[in-house]
């Protein structure tokens, strides 16, 4: 909030997603604070009830106690070529772990099916991060690394398990000033040609004080989830309306 990151509106909206065990992609370039965000929603807002499994190619994500999380790292092949534990096979392990979330730390290949099998299987309230330039290129880079690793899937069963999988999409940016912000807070509907992007939260550019100010604030569009959030989550029915 300090930093300009969010407002007090979308850090609310954020808080009443994670706890309502909305599916959650945060996206953007290299450096623009994807794993920290994802470290901050966790530790603040997803309940201490629950077990939480944790895949990454390196330890980056912190979670402290009392938050009840098992880690599980990848390995790399020893001399000989033997050894390798990849992302895809830690997500059909975790499987085997009594997980309520799945967070993968950042998705890069083959195991992006994998986390959309696990998405639409039970595991509410998953989290990802994925490398995009915006959300629409998020969900595009999703389903064709999901396609990629799996050739004898059709792109129809990529697109289904995305729609009934992935609810939120967090977007991050670094500006020019060297500020990171979250720029874009949407879902989505699928259509014939590929995705229709519905922004809750959209960036807006102010001068105040001869200054350029960023802020993402809400579009007017309220998502398709309000009810679940409602809920699980004990959502003001005036949330969007409150100032």
């Amino acid at each position: 909030l300090e930093k300009g990151t969010v407002n007090k509106k979308m850090l609310g909206f954020l808080k009443y997603c994670v706890r309502a065990r909305i599916n959650i992609l945060i996206s953007g370039s290299t450096g623009v604070g994807k794993t920290t965000f994802m470290n901050l929603l966790i530790k603040e807002f997803v309940p201490d009830e629950g077990r939480i499994v944790i895949l990454e190619d390196t330890e980056e994500l912190i979670v402290n106690e009392p938050k009840h999380y098992i880690r599980l790292l990848t390995r790399s092949a020893n001399i000989t070529g033997h050894g390798e534990v990849k992302l895809s096979d830690l997500v059909k392990l975790s499987l085997h772990l009594r997980p309520d979330r799945i967070v993968i730390g950042e998705i890069r290949g083959e195991e992006a099916f994998d986390f959309l099998h696990v998405v639409n299987t039970g595991h509410d309230g998953s989290m990802c991060t994925i490398h995009a330039n915006d959300c629409a290129d998020a969900l595009m880079r999703l389903e064709t690394l999901s396609l990629m690793g799996r050739f004898n899937i059709s792109e129809n069963v990529v697109r289904r398990f995305l729609k009934m999988g992935i609810h939120l999409i967090i977007h991050m940016v670094r500006l020019n000033n060297g500020q990171r912000i979250v720029s874009q807070v949407s879902e989505f509907e699928h259509t014939q040609g590929g995705f229709i992007i519905k922004d809750i939260f959209s960036l807006h550019r102010e001068i105040k004080e001869d200054k350029e100010v960023y802020d993402a604030k809400f579009t007017g569009y309220i998502p398709s989830f309000f009810d679940i959030l409602k809920v699980r989550a004990n959502m003001p029915d005036n949330f969007f309306e409150l100032q």
